[in-house]
């Protein structure tokens, strides 16, 4: 998940959109976020144990699969092994697809479930960003500090129940696709 402050109407550096109506005053600017602050944010969950941690990319570093493999050393292996997992899935960005990242998957003997290339309907994580989402909205942080405390604080205070449900949608999830023959689905 990409959390951009701008997108929930957040402004921390400013210019003004000037809409001419009878004359340009106070009252006719729009402020915008010329270049807002963003957050990239992983996180995982199993269906039968709950949430694991989630992970910061740090600023102006774009995911790799070596750093890719960092975060999945990290924070899969061990909930992997403690939760007992049946398959892993994870979309199907670069990093996620490089060779490093399948080898290092083989050798750790996780399953990873084939996935298409852009199918959000069938990724459940996806719903429980856009619940983040909607709830950082209200909360409205200020600054990347506040909204990674903000997002970690939702993330954990979010019931465990709700990642269950995510996960047992996944065949209800995949019926529907094929019934759509592919096409956009309730999810």
């Amino acid at each position: 998940m990409k959390a951009l402050l701008d997108w929930l109407g957040w402004l921390q550096r400013q210019c003004a959109v000037q809409v001419m109506c009878h004359g340009t005053t106070q009252k006719y600017t729009v402020k915008t976020v010329k270049h807002p602050d963003s957050v990239m944010v992983w996180g995982g969950f199993s269906g039968n144990k709950g949430r694991g941690g989630l992970y910061f990319l740090p600023k102006n570093v774009t995911m790799k699969g070596a750093n890719y493999i960092e975060v999945l050393r990290d924070h899969l292996l061990v909930p992997y092994a403690i939760h007992e997992c049946e398959v892993f899935m994870q979309d199907s960005v670069p990093a996620h697809r490089s060779k490093v990242v399948q080898k290092f998957l083989t050798d750790n003997n996780i399953p990873v479930l084939d996935w298409p290339g852009n199918s959000p309907d069938l990724n459940p994580i996806e719903n429980a960003w856009n619940e983040m989402k909607k709830a950082i909205a209200k909360k409205r942080p200020t600054n990347i500090n506040e909204l990674k405390q903000a997002l970690t604080k939702l993330w954990v205070e979010m019931d465990l129940s709700y990642f269950t449900k995510l996960a047992t949608s996944m065949p209800k999830r995949i019926g529907m696709v094929i019934q759509y023959k592919g096409n956009m689905t309730k999810y």
